[in-house]
């Protein structure tokens, strides 16, 4: 895979014994041609399966979900209805997906169930309303522990559920907020929840799940992180591993973009142990000198690493990096971390179908 490296400074000796990327395997099938998308996105990987499930919305009021086989890119299903905003995440054995949505205010969701795996056909049981607001997303832990937030009347709610017969818990209101992202970790016991308040400041919480699937709010920790000019679009990842059971390791990390009045920077938080140790770290800090154009950055934790992507505007080019001229593109750039916020000299761009 003909990946440009972007070496920010010669030192390969010191990103092998950071140990982050010395063992990155590429993909075969790394970028596959879906739809076109002008609205959120959500990605969920199938354990023990090699199956994705993307979902995204189409700007016009609807939303699709494909099924794609991981090592060819195909599309085996594809299902669409209407709604906005969505998000996707397996069950425990991929024997079933949850995909959350808003419409006409009220957060949706889908329980869909694995009726054949070859060919592959997920069998919609019922679209559940939940609760009234908007600005959803719904995570599953490696155990099939359910967990959904969204957003209403400038406050946080967050709902445990399960599913079999779907049953959410009572909704649960977190704090005042916005753009609220959530997970339920592995090591069973916790949930935790990235939102920003009304002063514009980045939260992250953890709370107790099994509270919460009781309709308490029981937190554990809670951590503010101050803004430059209002936080936007935190997104939070945890350790996923199907054999871990109760007792993993809850490891987390958190992305969000700041405005620093001259560009977006792309902050990170880790939380190795389930407790913020700091940060936040500047994951585009080599780019700060170049236009950004609302990076949106996503997250996604590997184990023992923490891999995190955004856009990267290079009109005007950036001298002293790879791309020193003008190329007019909105390059992926994708960027490795160890758990505890250890990072590596380089970024990789993903986005290989748009650039030359």
């Amino acid at each position: 895979m003909n990946l440009k490296k972007l070496l920010l400074f010669v030192c390969l000796t010191f990103g092998m014994a950071l140990g982050v990327d010395a063992q990155i395997i590429n993909a075969t099938q790394p970028e596959t041609n879906i739809a076109p998308a002008l609205n959120n996105t959500g990605l969920a990987i199938a354990p023990n399966v090699d199956l994705q499930a993307a979902t995204i919305a189409d700007g016009f009021g609807s939303w699709r979900i494909y099924w794609i086989d991981g090592p060819t890119g195909t599309t085996v299903q594809a299902v669409g209805g209407t709604g906005f905003d969505p998000d996707i995440a397996y069950y425990a054995n991929a024997d079933a997906v949850v995909l959350g949505y808003e419409n006409g205010g009220v957060v949706y969701v889908n329980d869909y169930y694995l009726t054949s795996l070859s060919p592959v056909n997920y069998a919609l049981n019922a679209a559940n309303p939940v609760a009234p607001g908007n600005h959803l997303n719904i995570d599953m832990n490696s155990i099939g522990r359910g967990i959904l937030c969204w957003e209403d009347g400038g406050v946080v709610w967050a709902c445990a559920l399960s599913i079999g017969a779907f049953a959410p818990s009572a909704p649960v209101p977190i704090a005042a907020g916005t753009m609220p992202d959530v997970i339920a970790l592995d090591d069973g016991v916790t949930a935790a929840i990235t939102y920003v308040d009304p002063g514009g400041n980045l939260m992250i919480e953890t709370m107790d799940f099994n509270a919460l699937a009781s309709g308490i709010y029981a937190p554990f920790g809670i951590w503010n992180f101050p803004t430059m000019s209002g936080y936007r679009s935190p997104r939070i990842a945890s350790q996923r591993n199907t054999n871990f059971g109760f007792g993993a390791p809850d490891d987390f990390a958190v992305v969000a973009q700041d405005w620093n009045g001259s560009t977006d920077e792309v902050h990170a938080i880790f939380a190795p142990g389930g407790t913020v140790s700091g940060g936040p770290i500047v994951v585009n800090s080599a780019f700060l000198g170049c236009t950004t154009v609302d990076p949106n950055p996503v997250i996604a934790h590997n184990r023992n690493r923490v891999q995190i992507a955004c856009s990267q505007d290079y009109t005007g080019g950036c001298s002293g990096l790879w791309q020193t001229a003008p190329n007019f593109e909105n390059d992926i750039l994708m960027k490795s971390f160890s758990v505890g916020g250890l990072t590596s000299i380089m970024h990789e761009e993903v986005n290989l179908w748009q650039s030359n």
